[in-house]
């Protein structure tokens, strides 16, 4: 129920008031404590708090308009919510990553492929990055982070193993370094596009950073060859000759000459995948890696992400 304005309160400062606070709920608020202190019939008291919620108002709108619908936290009016509301969001992503490492691994080696793999997350990520611009709430937005996040999962994977795959040895250390090495620019990349984006709303930055990636999804699926090993392994050895013809300086008919004289050892897709996941724990040196690898990557990801997401209460 809107609340009436005390009689005593001078048209002037009423004007003033509801000019500041255009319509914000602490509207009602001000409205309230100015009736209660009418109520008291104490007239000097009632003129110096109309003064000085003037003067609040004042000071607090010129720093607060400048923000006013810029953060989430502004347009949805979150400044008095939960630290768990406003955390929801990055959490989001985070979470719908772990999912989609579960979800997404098996179906790119069985069947997807790593071209298809990476092109469907791409699209995942950018597709719900686009539309996480028009959110209408928090709720709605932190769900978008989520499903951006399960497709976020596979990208640096499957981007990995496709770009390793092109070069011999000598040069996969420096390739494979190369791709996290990408990552880490974007991510330092961000500060300077919100930087020259500070006047606009937050939606703008979405946009900014998802609408590039729909044209990454169309060059991954014109311009990016299939892993030949995924290819050898699904019995699909012309399409690899194929595609080793393209990216090395050899001929597919020597290629196919120096492969029919060796065995292949296949595992076929129709493998069930839980079976190579009891593979695995009976391997103990796979195991090992595997535990090691994860070891590492979480350590790694708190120093990483700690430090980017809590940067701001470091001071």
């Amino acid at each position: 129920m809107e609340c009436t304005w005390p009689e005593s309160l001078p048209s002037s400062k009423k004007k003033a008031i509801e000019e500041l606070v255009q319509g914000r709920d602490i509207a009602n608020q001000l409205c309230s404590l100015l009736n209660k202190l009418a109520r008291d019939n104490n007239n000097n008291k009632a003129a110096l708090a109309e003064d000085l919620v003037l003067k609040i108002l004042k000071s607090f709108t010129n720093m607060w308009w400048s923000v006013w619908g810029k953060t989430i936290i502004s347009d949805w009016g979150l400044e008095c919510a939960s630290s768990f509301v406003i955390g929801l969001p990055a959490s989001s992503i985070f979470i719908g990553s772990l999912i989609g490492g579960f979800t997404l691994a098996m179906p790119g080696d069985i069947f997807l492929g790593r071209k298809n793999l990476l092109y469907i997350s791409c699209l995942i990520m950018s597709i719900a990055s686009l539309l996480t611009a028009f959110s209408m709430n928090i709720w709605m937005h932190s769900t978008l982070r989520l499903v951006s996040g399960i497709g976020r999962a596979s990208i640096m994977t499957c981007s990995f193993i496709l770009l390793t795959e092109r070069v011999g040895k000598r040069w996969r250390g420096q390739i494979g370094s190369a791709t996290f090495c990408s990552y880490t620019v974007g991510v330092l990349s961000l500060p300077a596009l919100a930087y020259m984006n500070r006047g606009s709303s937050w939606r703008i930055l979405y946009l900014y950073t998802s609408i590039p990636a729909i044209f990454y999804c169309i060059i991954t699926y014109f311009f990016v060859y299939e892993s030949h090993r995924w290819l050898f392994m699904q019995g699909r050895d012309k399409e690899a000759l194929t595609i080793l013809g393209r990216t090395a300086s050899i001929e597919v008919k020597s290629l196919d000459s120096y492969l029919s004289s060796i065995t292949l050892n296949r595992e076929i897709s129709k493998v069930n995948p839980y079976k190579l996941m009891e593979d695995l724990f009976k391997r103990s040196w796979a195991l090992q890696r595997v535990l090691a690898t994860m070891v590492l990557g979480f350590g790694i990801g708190v120093a990483f992400f700690g430090m980017l997401f809590g940067v701001e209460n470091l001071g």
